[in-house]
């Protein structure tokens, strides 16, 4: 008999020669299944709720070190949101690293913890291929379409606007200021500056850009 979620289970115990147990049963609309395994020092657990028909619902499976009693890793699906969930935990027991598979919504995000902190979000919405990049720290947020156009945006609502190429790297075409002025960049040394839509004037390094040529 084991107790889990605040239901009680009453099942059967199966003992191999290395040491392994599987325990199985079930209650009501639930099931429960545990592995554990004195070799590598995993007791593995999945809970499941079936509808009236038996279809599953829900799973969840978490993956413990039995020397610590740290969980390792949990694994939730949850069938009728068609979502999928897999978390990886630090030494610490802390949440290190989320993976959701959102079907439904066609998402994939990625969360990156640091200390039991949430410090990145990343997110594909495979549907319109646009990625979003959303640094918990800096409070920094990145958005880039499929097409390569991208948009950096800082805590302060300063915009950054330009292209991802095919090798990561990003160009910078125009700044947002957040007093709504706009710096268009063309180049290296020539900008263009803007305010309420007009052209206020024009800036440009001539050093760097006639600094080859001698009288």
């Amino acid at each position: 008999q084991r107790s889990e979620g605040g239901v009680s289970y009453e099942g059967v115990l199966r003992e191999y020669g290395d040491g392994s147990t599987r325990f199985e049963a079930s209650e009501g609309p639930k099931s429960l299944v545990i592995i554990k395994s004195p070799a590598d020092h995993r007791e593995i657990k999945t809970t499941a709720e079936f509808d009236a028909e038996g279809a599953q619902k829900m799973a969840r499976t978490s993956v413990i070190d039995t020397r610590t009693g740290r969980k390792i890793h949990e694994e939730l699906a949850d069938i009728a949101k068609r979502l999928t969930v897999s978390t990886q935990f630090d030494d610490l027991g802390a949440v290190a690293l989320v993976m959701k598979n959102d079907e439904a919504r066609k998402r994939l995000t990625r969360e990156i913890h640091e200390g039991g902190k949430l410090v990145r979000v990343e997110t594909l919405d495979q549907a319109t291929g646009r990625r979003t990049v959303e640094d918990k720290l800096t409070g920094v947020k990145t958005v880039i379409e499929k097409g390569g156009a991208a948009v950096m945006t800082q805590a302060d609502g300063v915009q950054q606007k330009g292209r991802v190429g095919d090798d990561g790297r990003f160009t910078l075409e125009s700044i947002v200021q957040a007093d709504g002025s706009v710096v268009d960049v063309f180049g290296k040394h020539v900008a263009r500056i803007k305010r309420g839509g007009k052209v206020q004037g024009y800036e440009a390094d001539l050093g760097a850009i006639f600094g080859g040529l001698t009288g």
